[in-house]
């Protein structure tokens, strides 16, 4: 029991679900149900929460897939030996602040065929 309180209370502070310590009713919210849906991890939730506070005001497209790709989900994807070149063309591009420094390597950002970026940047 002790457990599950604990546990309710987690999920509570990262807004998954709303847990009235009293009663010990459980509310799901709409963040919980994504993540239940997709297999998002409540560490991953966390993340997203406190990074998007940061952009309460404002946030682009490039801050919303940076936090996407901060995903605790993407944390054992590796780049293969044969896209190493295509890594390194992108490395020398300058996307926006902190783009590769997400857990999501910088090949599932782009295509194989083109490097193209958005704002019609291109890699040399």
């Amino acid at each position: 029991e002790e457990l599950a309180i604990e546990a309710a209370k987690l999920l509570d502070e990262r807004k998954m679900v709303r847990f009235n310590p009293e009663s010990g009713n459980l509310a799901v919210t709409n963040m919980g149900r994504v993540a239940s849906h997709f297999y998002i991890r409540n560490q991953s939730v966390a993340t997203f929460n406190e990074m998007m506070e940061q952009k309460r005001d404002y946030a682009t497209d490039a801050d919303l897939l940076h936090i996407m790709c901060c995903a605790d989900e993407f944390e054992n994807l590796r780049v293969r030996p044969e896209e190493l070149d295509e890594v390194d063309k992108i490395k020398k591009v300058k996307f926006y602040p902190g783009a590769l420094t997400s857990k999501l390597p910088p090949n599932k950002y782009f295509s194989r065929n083109s490097i193209s970026l958005l704002g019609g940047i291109e890699a040399p």
